[in-house]
């Protein structure tokens, strides 16, 4: 065993089990009871005083070396945590002045940070009712999925470049400034009818004299229909498209 003090906070000490020779790192040999015994909850429980010893020490990884009651070894290898050890400190610092006080110490509730487990296991989930839920969910959604996917990219090819807006069929996509498509669906399939419609009924009434260009208009009106703006339009040009609009 060894011993380090830190030379920022002096009364700031860590006792070692060890150092890696070659890397500097700190070692941990600790001993486990088998029953509920996890690598995350070892790793949960030491992560504390490693990220302790490794700052006092200006270390910048640790390893922990773990055996179990059943002979099972683990070796788990976490690395500093800046922002940790700086709230670990601070948490320190505050408990030594009760201790010089004589108040007394009241919890810091810092989240310890996770360290990096290798996948090394093939487990076998069978037992578990909610994987064999969402596993099933997973199967019977996969091939939705894959042609929710494909039909992306089919209207994302047959939207124009020049397109901001695609509207159709009760969907519409949308072309932001950086070129990525978005799709979003319209309530009923008629939404932008109505958006249309309703802004239609809030054009001012023109006098009885106007006239209407046969060019943007697909059918002439009597001088009747002329004068009613909540009448029947038939639109043939529109930046929105060929669209119906009626009197709802």
């Amino acid at each position: 065993m060894c011993s380090g003090r830190s030379a920022i906070q002096r009364w700031m000490a860590a006792t070692l089990d060890g150092r890696v020779e070659a890397t500097g790192a700190v070692f941990e040999a600790k001993f486990m009871l088998p029953w509920a015994f996890s690598e995350e909850a070892a790793a949960e429980k030491y992560m504390p005083q490693l990220q302790h010893n490794m700052w006092v020490v200006a270390a910048r990884n640790a390893v922990l070396s773990v055996i179990t009651g059943g002979g099972k070894w683990v070796e788990i290898t976490p690395h500093a945590d800046p922002l940790y050890q700086h709230l670990i400190v601070t948490a320190e610092r505050k408990f030594w002045r009760c201790v010089e006080s004589g108040q007394p110490p009241c919890l810091f509730g810092v989240e310890p940070p996770k360290a990096r487990i290798e996948a090394v296991r093939i487990v076998d989930m069978s037992a578990s009712n909610s994987w064999a839920e969402f596993a099933g969910l997973f199967r019977s959604t996969h091939q939705a999925f894959l042609d929710h996917e494909r039909s992306k990219a089919e209207l994302k090819a047959l939207m124009p470049e020049d397109a901001k807006e695609a509207i159709g069929h009760g969907l519409r996509a949308r072309r932001s400034k950086s070129g990525a498509v978005s799709f979003d669906l319209l309530e009923g399939g008629h939404a932008l009818v109505r958006r249309l419609a309703s802004s239609l009924r809030h054009w001012r009434k023109p006098k009885r004299s106007w006239s209407i260009r046969r060019s943007h208009w697909s059918a002439p009106f009597s001088q009747k229909e002329s004068g009613d703006m909540n009448r029947l339009f038939v639109m043939r040009r529109c930046p929105l498209g060929s669209i119906l609009c009626a009197r709802p």
